[in-house]
């Protein structure tokens, strides 16, 4: 969306249907998490005002943009992941990184307006940490010091971590875990982490990827390009990190 808006200003010498427009084109093409900036009030052409919705790499003028409005009860940036619903609607999950706008309230706001234009739907989720997220061109938005990117306490109440122990001995064997049982567990691990929790993570995370391995036919997973990348990431800093947390 940024080829097309390139700063905030131009964003401001526009409406609400342009921008829904353009939010059309990126969500129908877009293949991996992208750059997200929400804020809740932005003022549109004619002082119009009306939740904003960017999504795309996000450089230049919009990096700035993150870094004044960041403390803002209104504003969140952060990862946009797009995936379909059974029906083939397209949902927008956004995991936010800095800011504090990310409930219910605001998804519904955005729902109500430019995901109506578009015929789909955002929903919040859980942050998780990428391993090229020092890289990525606008992922310093989210970094307060060195490592920060990586392994930091998530900002909001990680999803509910399912439980996939037996309870008896008669019990099915433990099923491999889905893409977001995976990610959820990470947000879990980042809050208390111990040596225990990220053997176990490691291996839910190979157990997901021999799975697919073996069944050439599995639909893509708009997740595992970050299910990749938290396996490389768990590899590198994950002891480092349990001990940081522990010492």
């Amino acid at each position: 969306m940024d080829r097309t808006f390139g700063s905030p200003r131009d964003v401001s010498n526009a409406s609400p249907d342009d921008l829904a427009r353009a939010l059309n084109r990126v969500v129908r093409s877009l293949e991996r998490p992208a750059r997200y900036i929400y804020e809740a009030e932005y003022e549109y052409q004619n002082k119009r005002r009306a939740p904003l919705l960017m999504i795309g790499e996000l450089r230049g003028p919009w990096r700035e943009y993150v870094r004044r409005n960041a403390g803002s009860p209104r504003f969140s940036a952060g990862t946009c992941t797009v995936r379909r619903d059974e029906g083939g609607r397209v949902v927008l999950e956004l995991a936010p990184e800095r800011g504090r706008a990310s409930g219910a309230a605001h998804a519904r706001a955005v729902n109500a307006g430019l995901m109506r234009r578009v015929g789909g739907e955002v929903v919040f989720v859980a942050a998780v940490a990428t391993a090229d997220a020092a890289t990525d061109g606008a992922a310093d938005t989210a970094q307060t010091d060195a490592g920060s990117t990586t392994l930091a306490a998530p900002a909001s109440t990680p999803r509910p971590v399912p439980d996939a122990t037996p309870d008896t001995p008669t019990a099915p064997a433990a099923r491999i875990p889905e893409a977001a049982d995976i990610l959820a567990r990470f947000n879990a691990f980042k809050a208390a982490p111990t040596a225990a929790l990220l053997e176990q993570l490691s291996a839910d995370i190979e157990g997901w990827r021999a799975r697919r391995a073996a069944d050439p036919g599995a639909a893509p997973d708009p997740a595992a390009v970050q299910i990749e990348k938290l396996r490389t990431l768990l590899a590198q800093k994950g002891q480092a990190y349990v001990a940081a947390k522990s010492g």
